[in-house]
Formats: structure tokens, C-alpha cells, sequence
């Protein structure tokens, strides 16, 4: 599987966490066909959340995981701290050996807010992990905390100056974050996107687990 954008990963090399690799790997990977079908004019990931997961979890199939995605559980609410309100998780991830309950939030970003936008979402997205996996109590549940983001730089600015400060800043926030896997990917060309006057350059994906 040949990815023509530029792409590289660190994942811990702990059991469980380092099976993530070939998920990230494919990951970038069904992007990067999907843009090149798309003769780069659209992205899989500049949409959404539930856009991104989608990906993600198709990534884990193709990793020899088995995933769901976006199913009924309860959760504890936010509104009265009562435990049995109804909720969704975002994704459920299996394999043989181990699995993950995932949470995971999505952001678009400049360089210059990317390391004060990843540490808002990421905290969200663990904060909603630690709920899932606290609803199966006794169960000593792991998840995963994740975060895609959607990188851009404005029309008119050097795409190379970008590239170079979103790859420092990751690098920054991975250690801050204190993450256990993380991703980037920047297609051979960017998306433009007139409309808003930015070009979509690239995807960042953070993983973190949570206990």
C-alpha cells in the first residue's frame, strides 16, 4: 500500500498500543486513495467526526481489528450524574488479544493554534473516554482518546512553512499531551477550499489512552 503524500507515525511499543501502527499506517493510506480518486479536489478528512471515525474504524478492519461504530451505551449525564442515562460511543475496536473503547473529537487548525487546539480537544475527547469506560465498572476497561485534525493554511501563505511548523508543533504536543500514538499526513496536494479561503493541507491524528 504506497502512500504518495508525505506520512509518518510514533506509537508506543507497548503490547496492545503497538498493533496501532498498521491502523494509522492504513489510515493515511485510505486518505491519501481517496483524495487521489478524487483528483484532489475533496478530502475525507476536513468533514466531520463521524467522518473521521469512519475512516479510522474502516483503517482498524483492514489492521485485523473488528470495530463498531457509533453504538447505544449508557453513560452517566452530564445534566444529574445519574449512571444508566442513554449515550453512543463513538467506537469499539477488538482483536484477538485486546480491546479499546474510543472516544474521539475533531478540529480544524492553523500552525500557529494547533498546539492550544489540540490540548482543548484532546482533553475533551479523554474526558469522555474516562466516561465510557467508568460506566463498565469492574471491568478495568483501556481506551483510546482521539483526536483528528484537520490542518489548513490560508490561501496565499507558503504551504512548506506550514507543513514545517504543524510537524515542530505535533511533535511539541505529543510530548505535553503525553500521548501514546500519534500521525501525520500531507497529501502530494492540498485541497482548496475558496470558499473559506484556506487550503486543507494535511491530518493530524493523537491518540491517548485511558484507564
Amino acid at each position: 500500500m504506497r502512500i504518495y503524500g508525505d506520512f509518518d507515525k510514533y506509537v508506543a511499543g507497548r503490547k496492545g498500543i503497538s498493533e496501532l501502527s498498521a491502523v494509522l499506517q492504513n489510515h493515511a493510506f485510505l486518505n491519501d486513495r481517496y483524495i487521489r480518486t478524487m483528483k484532489y479536489q475533496d478530502c475525507q478528512f476536513g468533514y466531520t467526526e463521524m467522518a473521521n471515525i469512519a475512516g479510522f474504524a474502516t483503517a482498524a478492519s483492514l489492521s485485523g481489528w473488528d470495530t463498531v461504530c457509533e453504538y447505544q451505551q449508557y453513560k452517566k449525564s452530564k445534566l444529574d450524574g445519574r449512571q444508566n442515562a442513554p449515550g453512543r460511543v463513538d467506537l469499539y475496536m477488538v482483536n484477538s488479544s485486546k480491546h479499546f473503547y474510543c472516544e474521539a473529537k475533531f478540529a480544524g487548525s492553523l500552525p500557529t493554534n494547533f498546539i492550544r487546539q489540540s490540548s482543548f480537544w484532546m482533553s475533551r475527547a479523554v474526558s469522555d473516554t474516562q466516561k465510557t469506560c467508568n460506566v463498565r465498572r469492574g471491568e478495568n476497561e483501556e481506551g483510546l482518546a482521539i483526536l483528528f485534525v484537520a490542518l489548513y493554511s490560508k490561501i496565499g501563505e507558503s504551504e512548506i512553512n506550514a507543513v514545517a511548523n504543524f510537524k515542530s508543533n505535533l511533535l511539541e504536543s505529543a510530548k505535553t499531551l503525553e500521548l501514546q500514538a500519534y500521525s501525520y499526513y500531507f497529501p502530494k496536494h492540498s485541497i482548496k477550499n475558496w470558499a473559506d479561503r484556506k487550503n486543507l493541507i494535511g491530518l493530524a491524528t493523537l491518540i491517548k489512552t485511558v484507564n
